[in-house]
């Protein structure tokens, strides 16, 4: 024991040398001889075991912080790499390791007085706390759990009570535990006193010493061992030597032993002091019985501990001059063999210390580093089976990415040597287009007169022209685009889709298979309309039929013959046709051979007579009156149509250029919107492969800070693992 561990009294006591120097001497007694005639050198003190609890306290501590700090660092890694069941599971390490770290900061050795009533518990926690804090004396005194344990509060010493955190003055732990008062607790209750750590070295090493109410008081006391017993480091059977183990004191260790798996027990044959001035040889006979049964109930019956180290176990002291020692000085201890029964008092608090630190040490933190240590390990696992699938993603990434730049490359070509391609194949249609329309419309316009002649909706009427005109422009007009429509949609919208067909071949060449691209615009479903609309109204607006009744040998018809002639000063253009006689002498009579000719005429009528010219005149009048009588409104119509049909079929000659060019451009124009629309495919896949691009790279980048990163918490892991061994090796299997 330290010197500063026994003793409290002042600094200025002027016996302080003389107490300190039989502190830390050793007084052998034997039987029948004074314990002050032996006196040994003394010893120096052995390394302190409840240091060994502190250094392995912090040590796991700063261990379980690091490590919690690391799966930190490794959770955001895991949100990172989206892997929900490893991020549940290392969230589920990371509030394991907080939970462990909070026990190992509360944690401290827990020290449990169990006896009969009155058999000394609270005089020798009072003992080994150098100061008489806990209530003592004669009779049922402790009537209620008292714990002491140190603190670092500068409200200190103070106590709480069960259930309240109001913090009362140490003082009252007189009233509150003595069963002495009528204040005092039930016996299921707990006062809690926090006492200074300097004041006192067991206090300072993280240990808690917990005085219990006489196990013969109550029956509930199988409730105590759930409530104090199963976290209990130590337990101390406090006996009164002046009678052997008692029925109660064994069956309630039974209990005990039942609930935890081989607990530490001491077993204190506490005032020992009744055998001052006793026989030596009858006080040795009932120590070695007292010695043989206590080793026989820990060995045989309990089972806690070996033979061997039985004895190591069993102590026979005396608290109350322990006390006296330690609160008066040495010199205040005058009775025969107080000397030797302080020295045991001494080996037991050694021994005890010894077992309470082991048994801490293996209680308290054995489970939490093999925890820890199955943290680190399957942590460790789970990063480097993330490195290896970020290595894999990486190195997918770059295949990948590779892949997107020669598509891009290749969409990029086909782009700039598509264009010309295209307008040479929109040239190609729309040409052909132009020459299929324009041959279907010489076609129609051949078969005019048919269309003309199978016309007779409405009633021809010299008066009604205008009406039968209009009639005829509009049956001419559907015709020729029900015609046109039949002939031509169908081999231009062929033309047009064959076109179109070549281009998005194209296209669907140059564009990767895995883009879901829409094509299904680029090549037209149905026919293509093409705008044949013929105004055969504004076409024959200028049309004027001639329909006034001419006779054949009239004078109309001579002027037709001879050309045009000056009547009344005007000249008459004559539109219709001329046999070719009549055409020869037009082109021989002139305006100036008029008068000859009517000479010549003369000249033959007064060569055949009279006769011979009436007989031609009346003929002449017989012909005039037949033709004047078959001049019919059918003989008009035909008239009419048959001008009508020289008249537009003129017209429309001029008309099939125009037409055929209209729809050349109409084509022209689809073709363009498709060009512009597989433009359109190709711009959005390129912008579907740069986002892909861009994404990749973010991958890689993701990839590689996911590889470096678990690298560096892989070595974490391999580190913490390596340290948790060794901690097992330097605090738990030293201690085994």
């Amino acid at each position: 024991m330290a010197e500063s561990s026994l003793t409290w009294k002042p600094q200025d006591d002027p016996s302080r040398e003389k107490k300190a120097f039989y502190r830390s001497s050793s007084v052998a007694t034997v039987a029948g001889m004074p314990s002050h005639s032996l006196a040994v050198k003394p010893k120096p003190r052995e390394s302190d075991p409840l240091r060994r609890f502190g250094e392995a306290k912090k040590r796991a501590s700063d261990l379980f912080n690091r490590l919690e700090n690391v799966l930190s660092r490794t959770l955001a890694i895991f949100r990172k790499s989206e892997r929900s069941d490893e991020i549940a599971e290392v969230e589920t390490f990371a509030n394991q390791v907080k939970g462990i770290r909070d026990v190992i900061g509360r944690d401290s050795m827990k020290v449990v007085f169990f006896g009969r009533t009155s058999n000394g518990k609270s005089s020798c926690i009072n003992a080994m706390l150098h100061q008489s804090i806990l209530p003592s004396g004669i009779g049922h005194t402790t009537s209620c759990f008292c714990s002491v344990q140190g603190t670092d509060s500068p409200d200190a010493p103070y106590l709480l009570t069960s259930g309240s955190n109001e913090r009362q003055n140490v003082e009252t732990v007189q009233q509150l535990a003595s069963s002495l008062q009528e204040t005092s607790l039930q016996h299921e209750s707990m006062v809690q006193v926090f006492w200074p750590r300097e004041r006192c070295r067991l206090l300072k090493e993280d240990v808690e010493l917990v005085d219990s109410p006489g196990i013969d008081i109550s029956p509930d006391s199988d409730t105590w061992i759930d409530k104090i017993c199963l976290d209990a480091d130590v337990f101390v059977l406090v006996s009164n030597a002046e009678s052997t183990l008692m029925t109660t004191e064994k069956q309630f260790f039974h209990k005990v032993s039942n609930r935890l798996s081989k607990p530490n027990v001491f077993i204190l044959n506490n005032r020992w002091d009744a055998s001052a001035g006793e026989d030596q040889e009858t006080m040795r006979k009932v120590r070695e019985q007292h010695l043989r049964k206590d080793k026989d109930f820990l060995v045989n019956e309990l089972r806690v501990v070996e033979k061997t180290m039985a004895e190591d176990r069993v102590f026979f002291v005396s608290a109350k001059e322990v006390l006296q020692s330690r609160t008066e000085g040495f010199d205040s201890l005058t009775a025969e063999g107080s000397h030797d029964r302080l020295r045991e008092f001494e080996t037991f608090e050694k021994k005890f210390e010894a077992c309470l630190s082991q048994s801490a040490i293996s209680t308290k933190f054995k489970q939490h580093v093999i925890n820890g240590r199955h943290i680190s390990e399957k942590t460790e696992k789970m990063l480097i089976n993330m490195k290896s699938t970020a290595e894999a993603r990486k190195s997918q990434c770059k295949d990948a990415l590779k892949d997107r730049h020669e598509e891009i490359a290749k969409i990029d070509r086909t782009r700039k040597n598509s264009q010309k391609e295209w307008e040479q194949k929109i040239m190609e249609t729309t040409s052909g287009v132009h020459d299929l329309v324009k041959e279907a419309l010489k076609t129609e316009i051949q078969r005019l007169r048919e269309l003309v002649n199978g016309y007779s909706a409405n009633p021809f009427s010299v008066n009604n022209l205008d009406t039968y005109n209009e009639g005829l422009c509009g049956h001419l007009e559907s015709q020729f685009d029900q015609k046109m429509m039949a002939s031509c949609n169908s081999s231009v919208s062929q033309l047009m889709r064959q076109a179109q067909q070549e281009m998005l071949c194209t296209v669907q060449s140059a564009i990767p298979q895995h883009l879901q691209m829409d094509t299904s615009n680029v090549v037209s479903s149905q026919d293509v309309v093409l705008c044949y609309e013929l105004d055969f109204g504004e076409i024959c607006a200028r049309f004027q039929p001639d329909l006034k009744f001419k006779f054949s040998w009239g004078m109309t018809i001579l002027r037709h013959w001879l050309g045009p002639q000056v009547v009344a000063g005007n000249a008459v253009p004559v539109e219709t046709d001329a046999p070719s006689f009549a055409l020869w002498m037009s082109q021989k009579i002139t305006a100036q051979s008029v008068w000859p000719a009517i000479t010549v005429g003369a000249a033959i009528w007064q060569t055949i007579g009279w006769k011979v010219a009436a007989t031609l005149g009346l003929g002449l009048l017989c012909l005039y009156g037949y033709e004047r009588l078959c001049w019919t409104t059918r003989v008009q119509e035909n008239a009419f149509k048959e001008q009508f049909v020289g008249y537009t079929a003129d017209k429309l000659g001029t008309v099939v250029t125009m037409k055929s060019r209209d729809c050349k451009q109409q084509v022209d124009r689809e073709l363009i919107k498709s060009v512009s629309h597989l433009k359109g495919i190709l711009g959005d896949a390129l912008k579907q492969l740069d986002d892909d691009v861009s994404k990749l790279e973010r991958d890689i980048d993701v990839s590689t800070e996911l590889e470096k990163k678990a690298n560096g918490h892989i070595f974490d892991m391999e580190t913490f693992r390596s340290e948790f061994e060794k901690f097992s090796r330097n605090y738990l299997e030293e201690e085994e």
